[in-house]
């Protein structure tokens, strides 16, 4: 196909049916991992795990075979999950943080029915990645990340931490409020300016 030659709308019609194909595409692979899984055929192979074996024998990241092993698995017990993903409605970003999150929430002793995890999902749909993480968060608060402090180099120092909604609002008034000498400083520059 030269894509050189298509119209506007023929390359957007191609690219939409490409999309579609693909979301197809990836419930069929998450339905062929589950009967790898069931018939443990990933051991057979000399694989310790499944994910090693999407890793090492499916050339998937570490990422990326994690996502479509916990799809599969809540695929496995909420069957709708399947036709979600394959009308877009829901990605596999979505629904293996949610298969996270109910995990953690049953070893937490606060497991979440069948009913329950389908009215999560169903509150998922057609929501961005941020805004899915947000909804999970309330399931499941334990899920914030903690702060973390990594050298990066003899000079430099990695800081990661999570901050309330409240003083984000309270960082970006600042950081306006300070445009007039720098039209957009970065939270380093703030950072240090706040020290000083």
């Amino acid at each position: 196909m030269d894509i050189k030659s298509l119209s506007n709308n023929e390359l957007e019609s191609t690219l939409k049916k490409k999309a579609s194909i693909e979301r197809q595409i990836s419930v069929e692979i998450i339905t062929l991992l589950g009967e790898v899984s069931s018939r443990r055929l990933y051991l057979q192979r000399g694989y310790g795990s499944l994910i090693e074996y999407c890793i090492k024998e499916l050339n998937y990241s570490e990422s990326s075979a994690y996502r479509r092993i916990s799809a599969m698995r809540l695929a496995q017990e909420i069957p709708e999950v399947k036709k979600s993903l394959a009308d877009g409605s829901l990605n596999l970003v979505s629904v293996s943080r949610a298969q996270t999150v109910f995990q953690k929430e049953a070893k937490n002793q606060k497991a979440l029915s069948c009913v329950e995890k389908s009215n999560v999902l169903a509150s998922l749909q057609n929501q961005t990645s941020r805004q899915a993480e947000k909804i999970l968060l309330k399931i499941s608060p334990s899920l914030t990340p903690t702060e973390k402090v990594r050298e990066v180099s003899p000079s430099h120092t990695q800081i990661s931490l999570v901050v309330s909604e409240e003083l984000m609002q309270k960082l970006k008034e600042l950081k306006s409020l300070l445009s007039h000498k720098n039209p957009n400083p970065s939270y380093t520059e703030l950072i240090e300016l706040l020290a000083n």
